[in-house]
């Protein structure tokens, strides 16, 4: 139940993380509401950055915690 726990704190820090950094990229470059398949690439790629980021940290803080 522990690893389950874990996995899913781990994929909704993911998400989160993701999906704010794709809508920022959006909102900061949006021109009048329309996006050229650039920026849609762009923002979708800064979010994978984001998400696996912010994994890496949430789970070498899981492992340091986990050995104390």
């Amino acid at each position: 139940m522990r690893h389950l726990v874990r996995v899913a704190v781990v994929f909704v820090v993911a998400i989160a993380a993701g999906w704010f950094a794709d809508r920022a990229v959006l909102r900061r470059a949006s021109v009048e509401g329309v996006y050229q398949a650039q920026v849609r690439l762009g923002a979708a790629t800064a979010g994978l950055f984001a998400a696996g980021a912010a994994v890496t940290v949430v789970g070498i803080g899981m492992v340091l915690r986990r050995k104390k």
